[in-house]
């Protein structure tokens, strides 16, 4: 019993570093196979966000790749509180989300509420709960040379 317990922790451990690693390098295919095939992954609305459900692996693999194809960004996930019961299991873990796009550079830091299931592929999501609780931006401008700084200040 310790034994396979043990085992499905390391494998839960592996899909989210996999989830990680393949959202990160815009692998949207790799991404979608560490959800079941009628897989969840749901952003609750928060602040001026609203909320979002994607489901299925089609579905998956159409916002994955169209996300990716906008922002380039890292995970930085944390230890994951993990509770397994038979077949199913469930996690809480902290993340940091880093990325950067053509309107500038974005920080969000939340929780995950994930479900898992074991399936004849092994352990995939079966529903992901994103809850973010920080948020920041940044903006990155390009650098003048000294004539556009003189000709642009104080309305010249």
């Amino acid at each position: 019993m310790i034994n396979a317990e043990i085992a499905a922790r390391v494998a839960i451990q592996n899909i989210e570093g996999e989830y990680a690693r393949s959202w990160d390098t815009a692998d949207a295919e790799a991404w979608t196979k560490v959800f079941v095939e009628d897989g969840i992954f749901e952003m609750v609305a928060v602040g001026d966000r609203p909320g979002i459900a994607v489901r299925g692996r089609k579905n998956l693999y159409k916002f994955c790749s169209e996300f990716t194809q906008e922002f380039q960004g890292l995970h930085l996930m944390h230890q994951p509180v993990i509770k397994i019961d038979g077949n199913t299991a469930e996690s809480w873990m902290h993340f940091e989300f880093r990325s950067m796009s053509a309107s500038g550079h974005s920080s969000v830091m939340g929780i995950y509420l994930t479900s898992f299931k074991q399936t004849g592929q092994g352990w995939k999501i079966a529903h992901r709960r994103e809850q973010a609780v920080s948020r920041s931006k940044s903006n990155f401008y390009s650098i003048p040379d000294r004539e556009d700084l003189l000709n642009n200040c104080c309305g010249n």
